[in-house]
């Protein structure tokens, strides 16, 4: 009874903090809200598609096909301007991730064999202008190409006209000679969808963060002078250690519940579900407890808890790969983000997501490391705890 009065206490401490409350969930759901925006291609109502200024100073039929091929590129939004102003003007807004220009005589030069120059404008490099840039090279590829083949047949007795044989070509580069098969192999896996991603990674990091963080309340009874009374009371400190963590298990579990459902609500994230996704939480909030713990019982003060948890947590979770996808990390990097736990919290939340079951086959490794890191953590901490005073 006396653990369970415990826990209640402290329950009611961190619930009714309103610090602890921002950190528990305003925070997670504006840095998902924030991060899906940075990482999401484009903010275009088309989705995926890069959105395109185009203005044309030619009047030719080479340069309307051109025009054509522009606006039926998938990956592509072609916004008109009718002066090279107004074309200016798109790139440097923003409004656009670049800005092409037709001269004129473009489509002349291209039928008579020349080389014309064309203008892509940008206001700075950016991933997405790269992407831009991508797509009207192999466009302009293609029209080399039938260029180079309209030019040769013409010659030919009894050819057609340079713009049909020019089309025809053209034409040919939507009927690909060779078929291409993607297979999986080894441990390939596809790919979440990034709101899953976004909500899985800021979930974790800040669950542990809340955690760790309100787990430093032994500092606050220090500093307010209550803590001696505490281990004086007629209490073993298993008791009162059980409690503390009960209290905080009670806790996380409350935080993460709500923030899984908001994050499903809000961002379309998903987290698995059956026996595996209540173990791999339950390992998490503990993890979060002896983290918090032992640096309660590092640290003096309860502000420099705050503080180092804060960049400890927030160092690691980046490399932990909450913030991007591991995917992208240098094979150094990788190295490293294997060594945090918040890599492998993430790593089981995904593959719950992923199979979409709770084979102990899929979570073992995860759920083995996440219980490592929390009995370390936690034996490191209740030693220091017991040579208190």
């Amino acid at each position: 009874m006396k653990t369970l009065n415990i826990a209640w206490r402290m329950l009611r401490v961190a619930l009714f903090n309103k610090n602890n409350l921002l950190m528990m969930f305003l925070m997670p759901l504006a840095f998902s809200l924030v991060f899906g925006l940075l990482l999401s291609p484009s903010g275009d109502e088309n989705g995926n598609a890069l959105p395109l200024a185009l203005y044309v100073a030619d009047d030719h039929p080479v340069t309307n096909i051109l025009v054509e091929q522009l606006r039926a590129n998938p990956r592509l939004v072609i916004r008109d301007m009718v002066t090279e102003a107004a074309l200016q003007t798109a790139v440097q807004g923003s409004e656009v991730v670049a800005g092409l220009l037709l001269p004129a005589g473009f489509g002349e030069q291209v039928q008579a064999g020349r080389v014309p120059t064309v203008t892509l404008l940008r206001e700075v490099d950016t991933n997405l202008f790269v992407a831009a840039e991508q797509e009207l090279q192999g466009l302009f590829t293609q029209f080399a190409s039938a260029t180079v083949t309209a030019n040769l047949l013409q010659a030919a007795p009894a050819a057609d006209s340079w713009l049909d044989i020019f089309t025809r070509a053209l034409a040919a580069w939507d009927e690909p000679t060779v078929g291409v098969e993607s297979t999986a192999i080894g441990n390939s896996e596809p790919s979440i969808q990034e709101g899953t991603h976004i909500g899985i990674g800021f979930t974790v990091m800040f669950v542990m963060m809340a955690i760790s963080t309100a787990a430093g309340c032994v500092l606050e009874e220090r500093e307010w002078g209550t803590w001696p009374r505490v281990l004086a009371a007629p209490i073993e400190k298993g008791q009162l250690v059980a409690g503390y963590v009960l209290g905080y298990f009670g806790l996380g579990w409350f935080q993460l519940g709500i923030l899984m459902l908001l994050e499903k609500l809000i961002f379309g994230a998903e987290f698995g579900g059956g026996w595996g996704l209540v173990a791999l939480s339950s390992l998490l909030i503990l993890c979060a407890v002896s983290i918090g713990m032992l640096m309660a019982v590092t640290v003096k003060t309860f502000q420099q808890q705050q503080a180092i948890a804060s960049i400890v947590l927030t160092i690691t979770s980046m490399l932990g790969g909450l913030f991007f996808p591991v995917e992208m990390f240098s094979p150094a990097l990788m190295k490293i983000a294997v060594l945090t736990p918040q890599f492998w919290a993430r790593q089981g939340f995904v593959d719950l997501v992923l199979r979409g079951s709770s084979s102990w086959a899929v979570l073992q490794k995860p759920l083995l490391i996440l219980a490592a890191y929390s009995a370390v953590f936690f034996l490191i901490g209740w030693q220091r705890l017991r040579t208190s005073e």
